[in-house]
């Protein structure tokens, strides 16, 4: 104790000595002792030498509080720059420097319930040792505290008590040195970059607390090496660049709570985050490894405790090196994915596997691999997987790889979703043995086949599983298998074949199913047993033509019963009369199922129906398409609604002698009525705009000058087509307005222009389908007009005109989707006639005008391919159309005004040819060559400048064709 107040009094003899003559004095001393009492030294350096000596010391409740900056240095084993020791025991340093040299020194040390305040100081340690140390029972605050360790086997920060450090770093980068150990303590770490050969190492019962800060190591970063730790981290990362290590372990029973934060790992054979016991709960928690063989989460039991479980929320895991498995959970470990990412790029890089008892569960989460060899999924022997809600994809390889079958079931659930970039959904061993279930549930979809491994099917090896499959709450798969013994869809679910199938049973419930995927690979499903259906539908593709046409078909070994629908899908086939029809589902046991069309079966122009039987076999019991309409009274008089006329018993007769049978008439082919539809358009567009004189200017005159005018008209028209099949039933309605630009003497010169739109139905009287065109057109065209007499009351005359027009065109057939194109037209007309005074009254006149008029109308059409592939091309129509007709018309007269009532009657021969080619087949209209008119109306002139007409029209011709128009029209003259 003496020896403390001899230093006291000198430090304060050279301080009194410093401020008496006015100048800073910085002290230089030894050691700084506070036993039991409070030292405040002054700023300086100080330093203790020798084994176990300690520069600053405070023990039993002595403080030591510098007043200012100091550096504080120990040399010698054992030796410590700060020890605090004992119980109330202080040591508060701010801006401070501590070094230690020597071999088990201890730069900072709370020991024995002693406290460690340090701030803004820095900690270096040069020898073997340690930084800073908070004993059991012990405290050790830092704040903005940079720990330094340049000798090997360091430990930067340790202890067993209570230790807080904010801000700062802590660096142990010797060979077998530490950042972090602890043992027992209550820790928080934030802030803090640390860097060491390993990271942070805990031995038993410790409470870690690491927020905001990172932690690098080319060994472990975070190592949870002993039992009952608690460790929570938040938004912080771990780096490690060493091979064969893992950034993150646990190897006994502790709990890790990491939110937020990141794991990386450069090394080869490295794992991101390894747990061997406990458990670990991650929350939006990224994982990327980047080493060869190098796993992202693992969870592998060491058969210490209980088996690891690691959760993970939000999780993304990205791993790069070739065979870095995304997750594995093995040996009783397991591993729960929540709305988390996988994505591995490597070669065999599998997104997760699971095996020797270990669980593995997907829950909205996506699994996502890219390299060569890399399933999704892997199962290995006694490993469980489920996926809820989950995408599960590999891009060149398959979905998920089945080695066992602990489970005897795979579940997807809740809008699950597996896919293979090979074509493969799951391959299974072939040394896989027993019952395996495979279960599509809520809305869950697999795209891809079921098989045994590419390896097993090449050495001919024997499947040995039992597969079931089962789809169910609006579940798809799109695949193909040989290895189902039953197959169960149901509830709205489907399963569309992408290549020939074979299943042992085959049921079908308010499901459907698709034989081929559109590609253009037409397949075969083949049911070994019994097919059942109820509210079943079956869609077939292919290319509809004759009875050899390439199609889906089902091959059932043996009963069907129940009910289907019989969807069908033409896949670019032309169209054409069939005979036996083309086999859809051949039956080879009892044929008890009732099949009907859903929707319609049409190729070219041609449309199909579902058979019961060949026409060579009718009781065969299979199903065919021919084109050809059925009677159903005549195939069962007995239907609802089929009326059977009695008949009068007649004598009998003798027998007669057999006669030869007679070659059957071919059936007549069934056409639909879309045919109808385009060539209605057809006809529509050539007519819409064609007019005469009289339809443009109503009474024919000159004298009252240049002149504007506007007419609308409509027309209905009822004709049949290809052959009387189709009943067309169109309306068109136009209108036109012009006016005058040149008048010289008794000739005028105009221009015109018009809009239109026509609205035709097709029905076929065989089969009552209908199809409905529409026709949307403009036109633009010029005029000129020649009379002898400009009244036009006598002598002859002269008009022409000449039109362009355009026309966009639509046809809708039941069942089938809208078809668009367009067409075009340009027409001429000349028109001539002669007007004779017949009789003349003192009030009123009769007149006869014989009339002649010649047309002739270009029309085109674009090249159109339906949908369905039918191409409609090579319109046929339009060409040359004459009129011979005359008029009468008398004048009455009353002031200015001029009455003018009219009959006409004409002679319509048009060229006869209204066709067009569907799939190459001929269709036509069958519009008359020749057409005869009446018609009616009058002619208004309302004063000088102001004249008006209207009038109707019946035309007639064979075929049942018929014509019905009408027209008003209003001039202005000046």
């Amino acid at each position: 104790m003496r020896s403390h107040q001899i230093q006291y009094s000198a430090l304060a003899l050279a301080l009194t000595a410093a401020l008496a003559v006015g100048i800073p004095v910085r002290a230089h001393a030894q050691q700084v002792i506070a036993d039991g009492d409070a030292q405040t030294p002054a700023a300086g350096d100080y330093s203790a030498t020798g084994v176990g000596n300690h520069a600053f010391h405070a023990l039993n409740g002595g403080s030591i509080v510098p007043m200012g900056a100091v550096n504080v240095s120990a040399d010698g084993s054992g030796a410590s720059a700060a020890r605090a020791e004992g119980a109330g025991s202080r040591i508060e340093l701010n801006g401070s420097t501590l070094v230690t040299t020597g071999f088990g020194a201890t730069t900072a040390l709370a020991t024995t319930g002693g406290e460690l305040h340090l701030t803004a100081t820095d900690v270096i340690n040069k020898g073997t040792g340690m930084g800073v140390v908070a004993h059991t029972g012990s405290q050790a605050t830092l704040q903005d505290v940079n720990i330094r360790m340049e000798g090997v086997s360091s430990v930067g920060l340790a202890g067993g008590g209570d230790i807080t450090m904010t801000g700062g770093s802590i660096s142990a980068m010797g060979l077998g040195s530490r950042a972090v150990s602890a043992t027992g303590a209550n820790m928080t770490l934030t802030g803090v970059a640390i860097e060491g050969e390993s990271g942070i190492w805990l031995a038993d019962n410790n409470r870690l607390n690491l927020s905001g800060s990172t932690v690098k190591a080319s060994g472990i970063a975070l190592d949870i090496n002993g039992r009952s730790n608690a460790v929570t981290v938040a938004d912080s990362n771990f780096h490690s660049t060493g091979n064969g290590t893992a950034t993150v372990k646990m190897f006994s029973e502790s709990t890790l709570a990491m939110a937020r934060s990141s794991v990386i790992s450069e090394g080869d054979r490295a794992v991101g985050i390894d747990a061997r016991t406990g458990t670990a709960d991650l929350d939006r928690v990224n994982v990327t490894t980047s080493g060869e063989s190098s796993h992202g989460l693992y969870a592998d039991f060491t058969g210490i405790g209980a088996g690891p479980i690691i959760t993970a929320r939000a999780a993304q895991v990205h791993t790069t090196g070739a065979g870095a498995i995304g997750a594995v959970a093995r040996q009783g470990g397991s591993i729960h994915l929540d709305d988390s990412i996988i994505r591995t790029e490597g070669q065999q890089a599998h997104g997760v596997l699971t095996g020797g008892r270990g669980g593995m569960t997907l829950a909205g989460s996506h699994i996502r691999t890219e390299g060569e060899g890399a399933w999704a999924a892997v199962i290995n022997d006694n490993g469980s997987l489920g996926i809820d809600g989950s995408a599960l994809e590999s891009v060149q390889h398959g979905g998920v790889w089945v080695r066992s079958n602990r489970d005897s079931r795979l579940t997807l659930s809740n809008n699950a979703y597996v896919s293979g970039g090979n074509g493969i959904a799951i391959a299974l061993d072939a040394a896989v043995a027993g019952r395996f279930d495979v279960v599509l549930q809520g809305h869950s979809q697999m795209v891809g086949d079921i098989v045994i491994t590419p390896e097993d099917e090449d050495a001919g090896l024997v499947p040995q599983s039992d597969v079931h499959v089962r789809l169910a709450d609006g579940s798809l798969w799109q695949g193909t298998s040989n290895l189902v013994q039953t197959m169960a869809i149901e509830s709205g679910s489907q399963w569309t074949l992408t290549g020939d199938a074979t299943v042992g049973e085959l049921s079908v419930l308010n499901s459907g199913v698709a034989l081929s995927d559109g590609s253009g690979r037409f397949n075969t499903l083949t049911v070994d047993g019994d097919l059942h259906s109820e509210g079943a539908t079956f869609l077939f593709q292919g290319a509809l033509g004759g009875d050899d046409s390439a199609f889906d078909r089902l091959h059932v070994r043996g009963d069907t019963s129940g009910d289907a629908s019989i969807a069908v899908k033409n896949i670019g086939g032309v169209g054409a009369q069939t005979t036996d029809g083309i086999q859809l589902i051949e039956v080879d046991g009892a044929s008890l199922a009732t099949y009907a069309l859903a929707g319609r079966a049409v190729g070219g122009s041609y449309e199909y129906f579902l058979f019961k039987g060949g026409v060579t076999d009718p009781t065969d019991g299979n199903w065919y398409l021919r084109s050809q309409w059925f009677d159903g009274c005549k195939d069962n008089p007995a239907a609802p609604g089929c009326v059977v006329d009695p008949v009068d018993p007649i004598d009998p007769v003798d027998p007669v002698d057999p006669v030869d049978p007679v070659d059957p008439v071919d059936p007549v082919p069934v056409l639909r009525p879309e045919a109808g539809a385009y060539l209605a358009n057809q006809s529509a567009a050539i007519n819409m705009f064609s007019h005469r004189l009289n339809d443009r200017i109503g009474a024919v005159s000159l004298d009252e000058g240049r002149a504007a005018w506007a007419r609308v008209g409509r027309q209905q028209a009822d004709f049949s087509a290809v052959g009387g099949q189709l009943s067309i039933d169109g309306n068109t309605s136009v209108l036109q307005i012009g006016t005058d630009l040149v008048r010289r003497g008794n000739a005028a010169f105009g221009v015109m222009l018009g809009t239109g739109r026509a609205d035709s139905s097709a029905v076929s009287d065989l089969t009552g389908y209908s199809a409905k065109g529409r026709v949307r057109g403009s036109a633009v065209g010029v005029y000129g007009t020649w009379m002898q007499v400009a009244d036009g009351t006598q002598g002859a005359y002269m008009d022409a005109n000449l039109q362009y027009g355009r026309f966009d065109n639509r046809v809708q057939g039941i069942g089938l989707e809208p078809e668009h194109y367009d067409s075009r037209m340009a027409s001429a007309s000349l028109e001539a006639g002669y007007t004779f005074n017949v009789w003349q009254g003192a009030a009123s006149a009769l007149y006869v005008q014989p009339q002649l008029q010649l047309s002739h109308v270009d029309f085109r059409t674009d090249r159109h391919v339906e949908r369905n592939g039918t191409v409609i091309d090579h319109a046929d129509a339009g060409g040359l159309s004459g009129r011979l007709g005359v008029r009468v018309f008398g004048h009455g007269t009353a002031a200015s005004n001029i009455v003018q009532p009219y009959l006409g009657v004409n002679w319509l021969r048009g060229s006869g040819t209204s066709t067009l080619q569907f799939d190459g087949d001929r269709l036509g209209a069958d519009v008359p060559r020749n057409r005869y008119e009446v018609q009616a109306g009058a002619e208004l002139k309302l004063g000088q400048r102001w004249g008006a007409w209207g009038g109707v029209s019946v035309q007639h011709g064979d075929h049942g064709y018929r014509n019905v128009g009408g027209q008003l029209g209003l001039r202005m003259a000046w």
